[in-house]
């Protein structure tokens, strides 16, 4: 009969970083500082680690006595070995170890443990893999596994002291400002700041008001700058994309183009028009099928072959595909909503998620929108650095070149206010409209 073969742990480190803890609470903050209760392997001594932090936080005393006491007040005591286990600890202190170093084989071991969990987690995804969308999913496991184990182990809390602090920011003072990636519109950019490395910008609107041409030129503006920007269509085709980016650079009118009705000015306009955008560094993905695990996957793979990418555009944020059924829309949508902030801060590259608003503002008067209209509102609003709510007033006689009005409804960094823009929707353009800077009222 084969014996089974027990997980990683060290029975020895666990107890003796415990023993040190015990005895003195530097020693516990240093343990603190590389391990959790979960990577302890023995139930017992994470019951005893989760009242020693419970302890310390509250500013109680700790010592073999106090932490029995604790335990029995838990009901817990009896369970771990009773008050002769806490002593037992103590004797497991090695001569002349530190508890940092017994935390660390602690942490290496939880480690080994979790990557033989993932493994297993990622072969039954394999098994039951039935179509590239679950591929995903499992592209995206495997993917978070290598990058835990590049990482080597759980990094310890980093403690900053004010003096550090203030030594830091005296020096940001006095270097130049952090870059920001302009949209390329005069005043809106003047307003928001710009796009900023780790943000995550929210671009809203009703149907046909223009979000996605504001965001499609914001991916263009990037790339003709020189940085890779990647744009994310989950509602247009590729051939629909490139249509627009061509009218917009030509001056040629979307529906000859769409139409295949173009006369031969217009053929050489586009011919112009392509050889200048074949010169951007943008891409694009119009893979309706594709969740966020594909989304932060592919933004991954193309800033490590591009060197970094300037922006990622998500069109648009509600239909991400999402591949659990059972969770709600709204769920699904705060995940994909923090999913893509989380890549912002790893890739350091602003995001835009594209984002639908409901039908408040076609009950109100005069038909603005508001963060509250937001679809899913709670965890986009909360997630986003900018939000970017947009309005066109379709009284307005002038369909060809109208104003489209863009309200900046929320900045972290910045002013909130609103810009009017020139909005050619036959053309897929928005560009400068030379107006002042309306702050909002009321707005903080």
């Amino acid at each position: 009969m084969t014996e089974e073969k027990l997980p990683p742990q060290s029975k020895e480190s666990e107890c003796a970083a415990l023993g040190a803890a015990i005895q003195s609470s530097r020693a516990l903050a240093e343990v603190a500082a590389v391990v959790t209760a979960d990577d302890f392997y023995s139930p017992r001594n994470r019951a005893v680690f989760e009242a020693l932090c419970d302890m310390d936080a509250a500013g109680e005393s700790i010592s073999p006595i106090s932490v029995s006491e604790e335990l029995l007040r838990r009901g817990q005591l009896e369970r771990v070995g009773g008050a002769a286990y806490l002593m037992d600890l103590i004797g497991f202190v090695p001569v002349g170890w530190d508890a940092a170093d017994m935390a660390e084989i602690v942490a290496q071991k939880a480690f080994l443990r979790r990557s033989i969990e993932l493994s297993t987690r990622i072969g039954r995804m394999a098994y039951a893999a039935a179509d590239e969308t679950e591929l995903d999913e499992l592209f995206e496991s495997m993917r978070d596994m290598i990058d835990e184990a590049e990482s080597g182990k759980k990094k310890g809390v980093e403690v900053a002291e004010p003096a550090e602090l203030v030594k830091e920011a005296l020096a940001s003072y006095r270097s130049p400002a952090s870059p920001s990636t302009p949209m390329g519109l005069l005043d809106l950019d003047r307003l928001t700041g710009g796009m900023k490395p780790g943000q995550l910008i929210v671009v809203a609107a009703r149907p046909g008001v223009g979000k996605s041409v504001l965001s499609l030129n914001a991916a263009m503006n990037v790339a003709e700058q020189g940085l890779t920007s990647v744009f994310f269509s989950l509602e247009m085709s590729k051939q629909e994309i490139t249509d627009r980016c061509l009218a917009n650079l030509g001056s040629v009118d979307l529906g000859p183009i769409e139409a295949r009705t173009l006369n031969d000015l217009d053929l050489q306009r586009l011919d112009r028009a392509g050889e200048r955008f074949e010169e951007y560094s943008m891409r694009i993905i119009d893979d309706a099928t594709i969740g966020g695990a594909g989304i932060r996957a592919a933004s991954r793979d193309l800033s490590r072959a591009s060197g970094g990418l300037g922006l990622v555009v998500v069109d648009y944020l509600q239909l991400t595909h999402a591949t659990d059924s059972r969770i709600s829309r709204e769920q699904q949508v705060s995940g994909f909503s923090r999913g893509l902030k989380l890549l912002a801060k790893e890739l350091q590259v602003p995001v835009i998620a594209v984002s639908q608003l409901n039908r408040g503002p076609e009950q109100r008067q005069d038909k603005k929108p508001t963060l509250a209209d937001l679809r899913e509102s709670g965890a986009i609003e909360q997630d986003a650095d900018k939000v970017l709510l947009l309005h066109h007033d379709e009284s307005s006689e002038v369909k060809a070149a109208s104003e489209l009005e863009v309200i900046v409804a929320k900045n972290r960094q910045g002013r909130t206010g609103s810009v009017s823009l020139a909005w050619s929707p036959q053309y897929a353009r928005v560009a400068n409209l030379s107006r002042q800077v309306e702050p909002m009222r009321g707005v903080a």
